[in-house]
Protein backbone atom coordinates (compact mmCIF):
# COMPACT_ATOMS: atom_id res chain seq x y z
CA UNK A 1 0.00 0.00 0.00
CA UNK A 2 1.30 3.45 -0.90
CA UNK A 3 -0.39 5.38 1.89
CA UNK A 4 -2.71 5.18 4.85
CA UNK A 5 -6.47 5.31 4.45
CA UNK A 6 -8.01 8.72 4.86
CA UNK A 7 -11.62 9.69 5.12
CA UNK A 8 -13.33 9.98 1.74
CA UNK A 9 -13.22 13.65 0.69
CA UNK A 10 -16.38 15.53 -0.12
CA UNK A 11 -16.91 17.79 -3.12
CA UNK A 12 -18.28 20.44 -0.81
CA UNK A 13 -18.97 23.06 -3.46
CA UNK A 14 -21.54 21.00 -5.34
CA UNK A 15 -24.56 22.52 -3.68
CA UNK A 16 -28.07 21.23 -3.19
CA UNK A 17 -29.45 23.28 -6.06
CA UNK A 18 -27.06 21.56 -8.49
CA UNK A 19 -29.25 18.46 -8.48
CA UNK A 20 -32.73 19.88 -8.00
CA UNK A 21 -33.79 20.05 -11.66
CA UNK A 22 -35.09 16.84 -13.21
CA UNK A 23 -32.87 15.41 -15.94
CA UNK A 24 -29.78 17.46 -14.96
CA UNK A 25 -27.67 14.87 -13.24
CA UNK A 26 -24.04 14.55 -14.16
CA UNK A 27 -20.94 16.39 -12.95
CA UNK A 28 -18.18 16.34 -15.59
CA UNK A 29 -14.93 17.50 -14.00
CA UNK A 30 -12.70 16.96 -17.05
CA UNK A 31 -13.24 18.34 -20.55
CA UNK A 32 -11.37 20.45 -23.07
CA UNK A 33 -14.36 22.51 -24.16
CA UNK A 34 -12.55 25.81 -24.36
CA UNK A 35 -10.24 27.23 -27.04
CA UNK A 36 -6.93 27.32 -25.19
CA UNK A 37 -4.25 26.28 -27.66
CA UNK A 38 -4.48 22.59 -26.71
CA UNK A 39 -6.09 19.69 -28.59
CA UNK A 40 -9.64 20.49 -27.49
CA UNK A 41 -12.20 22.63 -29.29
CA UNK A 42 -10.79 25.46 -31.35
CA UNK A 43 -13.65 27.98 -31.24
CA UNK A 44 -16.06 29.47 -28.75
CA UNK A 45 -18.97 28.42 -30.95
CA UNK A 46 -17.91 24.76 -30.88
CA UNK A 47 -17.58 24.86 -27.09
CA UNK A 48 -21.07 26.35 -26.73
CA UNK A 49 -22.60 23.76 -29.05
CA UNK A 50 -20.99 20.84 -27.21
CA UNK A 51 -21.99 22.24 -23.81
CA UNK A 52 -25.60 22.57 -24.92
CA UNK A 53 -25.67 19.00 -26.20
CA UNK A 54 -24.03 17.75 -23.01
CA UNK A 55 -26.75 19.52 -21.04
CA UNK A 56 -29.45 17.88 -23.14
CA UNK A 57 -27.81 14.53 -22.39
CA UNK A 58 -27.84 15.00 -18.63
CA UNK A 59 -24.80 17.03 -17.58
CA UNK A 60 -25.52 19.70 -14.99
CA UNK A 61 -21.99 20.90 -14.20
CA UNK A 62 -19.18 20.86 -16.75
CA UNK A 63 -15.57 21.87 -16.22
CA UNK A 64 -13.33 23.09 -19.01
CA UNK A 65 -9.84 21.94 -18.01
CA UNK A 66 -7.23 22.95 -20.60
CA UNK A 67 -3.86 21.22 -20.61
CA UNK A 68 -0.95 22.77 -18.74
CA UNK A 69 2.43 21.24 -19.62
CA UNK A 70 5.90 22.21 -20.77
CA UNK A 71 4.69 22.85 -24.32
CA UNK A 72 1.65 24.80 -23.09
CA UNK A 73 2.54 26.52 -19.82
CA UNK A 74 -0.02 28.80 -18.23
CA UNK A 75 1.69 32.06 -19.04
CA UNK A 76 -0.08 35.24 -17.95
CA UNK A 77 -1.05 35.89 -21.58
CA UNK A 78 -2.47 32.41 -22.10
CA UNK A 79 -4.32 32.49 -18.78
CA UNK A 80 -5.91 35.82 -19.74
CA UNK A 81 -7.06 34.37 -23.08
CA UNK A 82 -8.46 31.24 -21.42
CA UNK A 83 -10.35 33.20 -18.78
CA UNK A 84 -11.75 35.57 -21.41
CA UNK A 85 -12.91 32.58 -23.49
CA UNK A 86 -14.51 31.02 -20.42
CA UNK A 87 -16.41 34.22 -19.68
CA UNK A 88 -17.60 34.50 -23.29
CA UNK A 89 -18.80 30.89 -23.39
CA UNK A 90 -20.55 31.17 -20.02
CA UNK A 91 -22.30 34.32 -21.23
CA UNK A 92 -23.61 32.56 -24.35
CA UNK A 93 -24.75 29.53 -22.35
CA UNK A 94 -26.67 31.86 -20.01
CA UNK A 95 -27.24 29.23 -17.33
CA UNK A 96 -28.16 26.33 -19.61
CA UNK A 97 -25.33 24.42 -17.92
CA UNK A 98 -23.07 25.33 -15.01
CA UNK A 99 -19.86 25.94 -16.98
CA UNK A 100 -16.77 26.11 -14.80
CA UNK A 101 -13.04 26.45 -15.30
CA UNK A 102 -10.06 24.45 -14.08
CA UNK A 103 -6.82 23.09 -15.53
CA UNK A 104 -5.31 19.67 -16.19
CA UNK A 105 -1.71 19.58 -14.98
CA UNK A 106 0.82 17.32 -16.63
CA UNK A 107 3.24 16.39 -13.83
CA UNK A 108 6.56 18.21 -14.13
CA UNK A 109 9.28 19.08 -11.66
CA UNK A 110 8.60 22.78 -12.23
CA UNK A 111 5.08 22.52 -10.85
CA UNK A 112 6.43 21.17 -7.57
CA UNK A 113 7.74 24.66 -6.73
CA UNK A 114 4.58 26.58 -7.71
CA UNK A 115 1.59 27.51 -5.60
CA UNK A 116 -0.98 25.02 -6.93
CA UNK A 117 -3.98 27.18 -6.04
CA UNK A 118 -3.92 29.03 -9.37
CA UNK A 119 -4.87 25.73 -11.08
CA UNK A 120 -7.77 24.92 -8.77
CA UNK A 121 -11.06 23.63 -10.15
CA UNK A 122 -13.55 26.47 -9.87
CA UNK A 123 -15.62 26.21 -6.67
CA UNK A 124 -13.86 22.99 -5.63
CA UNK A 125 -10.90 22.52 -3.31
CA UNK A 126 -9.36 20.18 -5.88
CA UNK A 127 -6.87 20.10 -8.77
CA UNK A 128 -6.81 17.77 -11.79
CA UNK A 129 -3.50 15.95 -12.34
CA UNK A 130 -2.88 14.09 -15.58
CA UNK A 131 -1.63 10.51 -15.32
CA UNK A 132 0.84 10.26 -18.21
CA UNK A 133 -0.33 8.36 -21.29
CA UNK A 134 1.91 5.99 -23.29
CA UNK A 135 2.44 8.45 -26.14
CA UNK A 136 3.67 11.14 -23.74
CA UNK A 137 6.81 9.19 -22.89
CA UNK A 138 6.77 9.90 -19.15
CA UNK A 139 8.00 6.89 -17.16
CA UNK A 140 5.86 5.81 -14.25
CA UNK A 141 3.78 7.83 -11.82
CA UNK A 142 6.51 9.14 -9.51
CA UNK A 143 6.22 12.79 -10.57
CA UNK A 144 2.41 12.62 -10.66
CA UNK A 145 2.41 11.29 -7.09
CA UNK A 146 4.87 13.99 -6.00
CA UNK A 147 2.65 16.65 -7.58
CA UNK A 148 -0.42 15.18 -5.88
CA UNK A 149 1.38 15.32 -2.55
CA UNK A 150 2.35 18.94 -3.26
CA UNK A 151 -1.31 19.73 -3.96
CA UNK A 152 -2.36 17.93 -0.78
CA UNK A 153 0.19 19.95 1.22
CA UNK A 154 -1.73 23.07 0.12
CA UNK A 155 -4.90 21.56 1.67
CA UNK A 156 -6.31 20.74 -1.76
CA UNK A 157 -7.53 17.44 -3.13
CA UNK A 158 -5.66 15.72 -5.98
CA UNK A 159 -7.83 14.30 -8.76
CA UNK A 160 -5.89 11.78 -10.85
CA UNK A 161 -7.07 11.95 -14.47
CA UNK A 162 -7.56 8.72 -16.45
CA UNK A 163 -5.31 6.45 -14.34
CA UNK A 164 -6.74 3.46 -16.22
CA UNK A 165 -4.88 4.58 -19.35
CA UNK A 166 -1.41 4.92 -17.84
CA UNK A 167 1.04 2.04 -18.32
CA UNK A 168 1.93 1.71 -14.63
CA UNK A 169 -1.71 1.17 -13.64
CA UNK A 170 -2.44 -1.06 -16.64
CA UNK A 171 0.37 -3.32 -15.43
CA UNK A 172 -0.81 -3.23 -11.80
CA UNK A 173 -4.24 -1.68 -11.09
CA UNK A 174 -3.66 -2.08 -7.35
CA UNK A 175 -1.32 0.93 -7.52
CA UNK A 176 -4.25 3.24 -8.36
CA UNK A 177 -6.47 1.61 -5.75
CA UNK A 178 -3.77 2.25 -3.15
CA UNK A 179 -3.69 5.92 -4.16
CA UNK A 180 -7.45 6.02 -3.69
CA UNK A 181 -6.85 4.73 -0.16
CA UNK A 182 -5.10 8.04 0.48
CA UNK A 183 -8.36 9.82 -0.32
CA UNK A 184 -7.28 10.98 -3.77
CA UNK A 185 -9.93 10.94 -6.47
CA UNK A 186 -9.57 8.57 -9.41
CA UNK A 187 -11.16 10.15 -12.47
CA UNK A 188 -12.18 7.32 -14.78
CA UNK A 189 -12.96 8.29 -18.36
CA UNK A 190 -16.36 7.38 -19.79
CA UNK A 191 -14.96 6.15 -23.10
CA UNK A 192 -12.56 3.82 -21.26
CA UNK A 193 -15.56 2.06 -19.74
CA UNK A 194 -17.04 1.68 -23.22
CA UNK A 195 -13.95 0.02 -24.68
CA UNK A 196 -12.93 2.91 -26.94
CA UNK A 197 -9.29 2.74 -25.80
CA UNK A 198 -8.91 -1.04 -25.98
CA UNK A 199 -9.83 -4.06 -23.91
CA UNK A 200 -7.01 -3.72 -21.37
CA UNK A 201 -7.99 -0.14 -20.59
CA UNK A 202 -11.66 -1.15 -20.42
CA UNK A 203 -10.98 -3.96 -17.93
CA UNK A 204 -8.81 -1.69 -15.80
CA UNK A 205 -11.38 1.11 -15.82
CA UNK A 206 -14.12 -1.21 -14.57
CA UNK A 207 -11.85 -2.53 -11.84
CA UNK A 208 -11.04 0.99 -10.66
CA UNK A 209 -14.75 1.70 -10.19
CA UNK A 210 -14.30 -0.30 -6.97
CA UNK A 211 -12.41 2.65 -5.48
CA UNK A 212 -14.51 4.63 -2.97
CA UNK A 213 -13.15 7.86 -4.48
CA UNK A 214 -13.79 7.00 -8.14
CA UNK A 215 -15.60 9.54 -10.28
CA UNK A 216 -16.43 9.31 -14.00
CA UNK A 217 -15.80 12.19 -16.41
CA UNK A 218 -15.82 12.51 -20.17
CA UNK A 219 -12.39 14.02 -20.97
CA UNK A 220 -14.31 15.38 -23.95
CA UNK A 221 -12.25 17.17 -26.58
CA UNK A 222 -14.05 17.44 -29.92
CA UNK A 223 -16.40 15.52 -32.23
CA UNK A 224 -14.37 12.29 -32.17
CA UNK A 225 -14.07 12.49 -28.37
CA UNK A 226 -17.33 14.15 -27.34
CA UNK A 227 -18.12 15.34 -23.80
CA UNK A 228 -21.11 13.08 -23.15
CA UNK A 229 -21.72 10.81 -20.16
CA UNK A 230 -25.15 9.33 -20.80
CA UNK A 231 -24.09 6.18 -22.65
CA UNK A 232 -21.44 5.27 -20.08
CA UNK A 233 -23.92 5.99 -17.29
CA UNK A 234 -26.39 3.54 -18.83
CA UNK A 235 -23.67 0.88 -19.09
CA UNK A 236 -22.59 1.33 -15.47
CA UNK A 237 -26.19 1.40 -14.22
CA UNK A 238 -26.91 -1.86 -16.09
CA UNK A 239 -23.85 -3.53 -14.58
CA UNK A 240 -23.69 -2.05 -11.08
CA UNK A 241 -27.13 -0.56 -10.52
CA UNK A 242 -28.39 3.02 -10.53
CA UNK A 243 -27.31 3.76 -6.97
CA UNK A 244 -23.65 3.07 -7.73
CA UNK A 245 -23.89 4.78 -11.12
CA UNK A 246 -25.30 7.89 -9.46
CA UNK A 247 -22.41 7.90 -6.99
CA UNK A 248 -19.88 7.74 -9.81
CA UNK A 249 -21.45 10.23 -12.21
CA UNK A 250 -23.03 12.66 -9.72
CA UNK A 251 -20.38 12.58 -7.00
CA UNK A 252 -22.77 11.09 -4.46
CA UNK A 253 -20.00 9.05 -2.84
CA UNK A 254 -18.36 12.41 -2.15
CA UNK A 255 -21.44 14.50 -1.43
CA UNK A 256 -24.69 12.87 -0.36
CA UNK A 257 -27.55 13.70 -2.73
CA UNK A 258 -30.17 16.15 -1.49
CA UNK A 259 -33.80 15.51 -0.90
CA UNK A 260 -35.66 17.67 -3.39
CA UNK A 261 -39.09 18.85 -2.36
CA UNK A 262 -41.85 18.42 -4.95
CA UNK A 263 -42.26 21.56 -7.02
CA UNK A 264 -38.96 23.05 -5.88
CA UNK A 265 -36.78 24.86 -8.38
CA UNK A 266 -33.03 25.33 -8.61
CA UNK A 267 -31.53 28.54 -7.35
Amino acid sequence: MLGARRSVPRLRAIKRQDYSSAGRRFVDIHTHLIPSGDDGVQTIGAAVDFCREASRRGTAILYATPHVNRELPLSPEREARVRAAHAAIAEQLDGEIDYRLGFELFPTEELLTEDPRRYQLDQLEAILVECPLPHQGAPGLATAIALAEHIESASLLPVLAHPERTETVLAEPRIALDLAERGWLLQITATSLLGVHGRDVERTAWRLLDAPTAVVASDGHRSDRPPFLDVAYAAVAAELGHERADALFRGETLLPPPTVEPGSRSA
